[in-house]
């Protein structure tokens, strides 16, 4: 028989349950990132970025041991934060990174082999020297700053190099 109040209780029921799993699989990816963190090689990142890194992971392992019945909410800000430490220093590298090999490849040595025309090579060594001027000038950029950044890059170099493989027959 349905007593009064029943389906409440199995209303309440469900939430906890529902709350319970979603904390579960907060703690599970907070735990997932941090060990990335402290797995992670970052040998050639410069010494404060692997500091950086290393405090962070730290600080949030210290954090996860200090408040084992954090809740859903309280797990989702320490992990936001950790990934904005980490994408912020890794975007910041990849980007670096992407910029010094495209100048590398546009070196006028290398670029002899390229099918591109001049204009197109200063087109790309003028990005990439913008872009690497940019990232090493806002170490503190966030990690929307960084992706904006290198979207705008990419919107210049992409329809270059793709005029390139059209004209060597690269699919």
């Amino acid at each position: 028989a349905y007593r009064r109040g029943a389906g409440f209780s199995l209303h309440l029921a469900m939430v906890a349950d529902g709350d319970e799993e979603a904390r579960r699989e907060a703690k599970e990816l907070l735990d997932y990132y941090l060990g990335m963190l402290e797995d992670g090689d970052f040998s050639a990142f410069a010494a404060v970025d692997r500091d950086r890194l290393r405090d962070g992971a730290k600080q949030t392992s210290r954090w996860l041991g200090q408040n084992r019945t954090a809740t859903t909410a309280e797990l989702e800000t320490q992990r936001k934060e950790l990934t904005d430490l980490a994408g912020q220093i890794i975007g910041r590298y990849g980007i670096a990174q992407k910029c010094k090999e495209m100048l590398e490849s546009l070196d006028p040595e290398r670029a002899r082999s390229r099918s591109l025309e001049a204009s197109e090579t200063e087109k790309l060594q003028q990005v990439a020297a913008d872009t690497l001027k940019w990232v090493q000038g806002h170490e503190d950029a966030d990690c929307d700053s960084l992706l904006a950044r290198h979207r705008e890059m990419e919107s210049v170099v992409n329809p270059v190099l793709a005029d390139e493989a059209v004209r060597t027959g690269v699919p």
